[in-house]
């Protein structure tokens, strides 16, 4: 019985320390924008608008064609992040990613797939191979060239710092 308490205790203070954090990021909820205000014409993304830090990706043609455009030039190198809508460690990597696609906008693109909102979001990563979530695929001239699982940002720095061969700098506090 004794165990039990302490396991319950475990988890109680795992979830308040979720909830700490969640609080302390200042996360919210913020409903999705339309393809149309993120360039998407219907042929791929519009390089006449601006686009968004992170991108949604709501079918397997569009991470096809986004894969494929790595392999024809800049930016050569394209992260997408796997995410649920009921992730926590997911929701506390979502600021990170955003800033880390600002860092490296220029030489990065930076997806997102949502496994349980977008129709295709579980076929896509069953395809993909994901079991766990949060994962970031990194591509490179069109080649699957590394991952990182979990909610490890200096990992992912890392990984994009290898493949874009730029380092990530600290942004300002201010």
């Amino acid at each position: 019985m004794a165990r039990g308490g302490a396991v319950r205790l475990a988890l109680l203070f795992s979830l308040a320390s979720v909830a700490y954090h969640l609080c302390r990021e200042g996360l919210a909820f913020t409903p999705g924008r339309t393809r149309a205000a993120w360039g998407w014409n219907g042929q791929g993304r519009d390089p006449n608008v601006a686009r968004n830090a992170v991108e949604d990706v709501a079918t397997i043609q569009e991470l096809d064609d986004a894969i494929a455009r790595t392999a024809k030039g800049e930016p050569n190198v394209l992260i997408v992040g796997f995410s649920t809508t009921w992730c926590g460690p997911c929701k506390l990597m979502d600021p990170k990613v955003k800033e880390l696609s600002e860092i490296f906008e220029a030489k990065a693109t930076f997806l997102k797939v949502m496994g349980d909102k977008a129709a295709e979001g579980m076929q896509i990563m069953k395809r993909e191979g994901v079991r766990t979530v949060p994962l970031y695929q990194i591509y490179k001239d069109g080649q699957k060239v590394g991952s990182v699982s979990g909610a490890d940002a200096e990992a992912l720095t890392s990984k994009i710092e290898q493949h874009t061969g730029m380092k990530a700098t600290e942004p300002s506090n201010g």
